[in-house]
């Protein structure tokens, strides 16, 4: 049996509907800010399993991530007016300086303990930044020659445990360690955006058209540069600034809400797809050593992001929304800390600025640069 790509778009945004459903039904999913792509692409990965035992079958997903991702990542690019881009560019670039900073220690921590508990030299790789940091499938050259080896379930397992200790990560350190040392009454509150067909086309045909140029060259060559990230938000930060510099029709006007919204449920279909094909129980098919890198990593980098980033980003409302971030960014895929983000501006408020600070540092220039630095570290500790 075969699951095609507009039946399993449907099933998507059924099982999306149903974890917005019961975010806002249960108290405890609404208060700790679990995200509803979260909640609805878990149900289904759980249903998934236990399908699978009575019946064969196979879910087309096509290039959904990509595009939705492209969508997402290009609703970000389109909101960077040049006057933004001024604002937030030495912010951006010192929180790429900290996230290199933050794949460096990922690597030292794992490689130094695998030396210790004589680990083998892919065992340290994938327990370090390459398991860590980001979608480990952008490392292409490094994770085709592990899963060539016989630590490839390791791969697979240590991408879905990252994928929910990123997530619960970025909640703890928030709760527990940040909210309460800020002022959040004047967040920006994200308003209901009601939206006319034409309207909704107009932006969503904009959208579309960044998205699919921006991944043109990851479809023809797999760019490592500009990846699914780099290229739409490099499209989207061109075509806004070409809007806004030569069409002068003052009745245009882009309402960043929408945009917003827009790419908001791009990033809630790319999540939800992601976590539909995670497996929820990876953590018990890996072996203690690993649980106990895991744990070590999660540890310090919550205590780096409280002490130190929380400190550079000058204590406010901002700065522990990116301290906060930084710790689902170093863990697991970069969409689904954004959705936990998404979910917890719906409840506290937005900070705007975050989306230019963080997501182009941490979810695309870092992927250009992690696979040199575990090659280094690789090669320091002779593999």
């Amino acid at each position: 049996m075969t699951i095609n790509i507009f039946e399993t778009l449907a099933l998507l945004v059924l099982f999306l509907i149903f974890g917005y459903y019961l975010n806002n039904k249960v108290k405890f999913l609404h208060d700790n800010y679990i995200p509803a792509p979260v909640i609805g692409g878990t149900i289904f990965s759980i249903l998934l399993i236990i399908l699978s035992n009575f019946m064969n079958f196979n879910i087309e997903y096509g290039d959904l991530g990509p595009v939705a991702m492209g969508i997402f990542i290009g609703s970000i690019g389109f909101r960077f007016t040049y006057h933004i881009f001024k604002t937030t560019i030495s912010k951006t670039l010192k929180y790429f300086l900290i996230v290199m900073v933050i794949v460096i220690i990922q690597n030292l921590v794992s490689f130094s303990l695998g030396e210790l508990f004589n680990k083998s030299i892919y065992e340290r790789a994938i327990l370090g930044s390459i398991g860590f940091m980001g979608d480990y499938s952008l490392t292409s050259p490094i994770t085709d020659l592990i899963l060539k080896t016989e630590h490839a379930n390791l791969l697979k397992n240590i991408s879905d445990v990252t994928l929910y200790l990123g997530v619960i990560g970025v909640i703890l350190t928030f709760k527990l360690f940040l909210k309460k040392k800020v002022n959040l009454e004047h967040n920006t509150k994200v308003p209901n955006v009601l939206l006319s067909p034409r309207k909704f086309l107009n932006y969503l045909g904009i959208l579309l058209f960044i998205a699919l140029v921006g991944l043109l060259p990851y479809f023809i060559n797999n760019s490592k540069i500009f990846t699914t990230a780099g290229g739409p938000l490099l499209v989207g930060i061109f075509t806004r600034w070409v809007i806004d510099k030569y069409i002068e029709n003052k009745d245009i006007e882009i309402d960043n809400w929408i945009v917003n919204f827009i790419g908001n449920f791009s990033l809630s279909i790319l999540l939800i797809s992601v976590f539909s094909k995670a497996n929820p129980f990876a953590i018990f098919n890996i072996d203690l050593y690993s649980l106990f890198i895991c744990i070590v990593q999660v540890t310090w980098l919550i205590a780096f992001s409280v002490l130190i980033i929380f400190k550079i980003y000058k204590k406010d409302a901002l700065a522990s929304y990116i301290a906060a971030g930084t710790v689902g960014f170093s863990i697991g895929i970069p969409p689904s800390t954004m959705s936990v983000i998404q979910n917890l501006t719906e409840v506290e408020g937005a900070q705007p600025y975050f989306l230019f600070i963080v997501p182009p540092g941490a979810a695309w220039l870092i992927t250009i640069i992690n696979p040199i630095e575990v090659l280094i570290f690789m090669k320091l500790f002779g593999g």
